[in-house]
């Protein structure tokens, strides 16, 4: 799912390629791939290496582009489709608590 809404999103009429002209920025975080690539069944604490990925992730975006920062993750969004969406993000306080999130 996550693929396609990508694909969604690169299509779409209503995207932008200016972030000035934004209203909402996509996080293109695949907690698909986290979970295939970074998770350990076998670690006593699995979560830690996913978690330290995804705050590594947003101090890089944040570091990088100036849009995260004056909105501390108000105006962004991430695509998960299963509760381990929720439980990654909260390893980074702004974007569990500020990004825009719709529960299903």
């Amino acid at each position: 799912m996550e693929g396609n809404f990508i694909h969604q999103m690169e299509m779409t009429k209503f995207r932008t390629r200016d972030p000035n002209k934004a209203h909402v920025y996509f996080l293109p975080m695949s907690v698909t791939a986290i979970v295939h690539f970074i998770y350990e069944s076998k670690l006593r604490d699995h979560w830690k290496p996913m978690k330290r990925t995804v705050r590594d992730y947003v101090d890089l975006v944040s570091g990088k582009y100036p849009y995260w920062n004056r909105s501390l993750g108000a105006d962004h969004f991430i695509l998960a489709c299963h509760d381990w969406g929720p439980e990654l993000s909260s390893s980074v306080p702004e974007l569990y608590s500020n990004s825009i999130s719709c529960p299903v």
